[in-house]
C-alpha cells in the first residue's frame, strides 16, 4: 500500500516537473565538474541548464502571477491599453522565448566547444 502510493507520488511528480528531473542533475554535475576542473564547456553547460530551468519556472509559476495580479496592479484603467499590451507582450511572450533561446544556445555552444 505504501509502496504503491510512493510510486504514484513519484509518477505525479515526474509528470508535473519533468524538465526539473533532467535539468537539476545537469546543474549539480556541472557545478561539481567546475569545482574539480574548470572548463569553458562546463560553464556553458551550466548556463544553458540554468537558463532552461529559469524558463521552466518562469513559465510555470511566475507567469501566472504576472498575468493575474502584477500587471493589473501596476497599470490603472485609464493608461491600461497601450502600456498594458506592451508589458504583457514583453513579460508573457518575449521573456520565455529569450530564456529558452539563451538556454539552448549555451547548450549547443557547450557541445561545439
Amino acid at each position: 500500500m505504501i509502496l504503491g502510493r510512493t510510486f504514484l507520488a513519484l509518477i505525479r511528480f515526474y509528470e508535473h516537473n519533468n524538465p526539473l528531473v533532467f535539468l537539476v542533475p545537469i546543474v549539480l554535475i556541472s557545478l561539481l565538474a567546475l569545482i574539480l576542473k574548470p572548463r569553458r564547456r562546463v560553464v556553458f553547460l551550466l548556463l544553458g541548464a540554468l537558463f532552461l530551468l529559469l524558463e521552466f519556472e518562469y513559465s510555470k509559476n511566475i507567469l501566472k502571477e504576472i498575468k493575474s495580479d502584477w500587471l493589473d496592479q501596476i497599470f490603472s484603467a485609464d493608461f491600461r491599453f497601450q502600456r498594458y499590451q506592451f508589458s504583457a507582450l514583453f513579460f508573457q511572450e518575449l521573456v520565455p522565448v529569450i530564456l529558452s533561446l539563451l538556454g539552448w544556445f549555451f547548450l549547443v555552444l557547450s557541445a561545439l566547444i
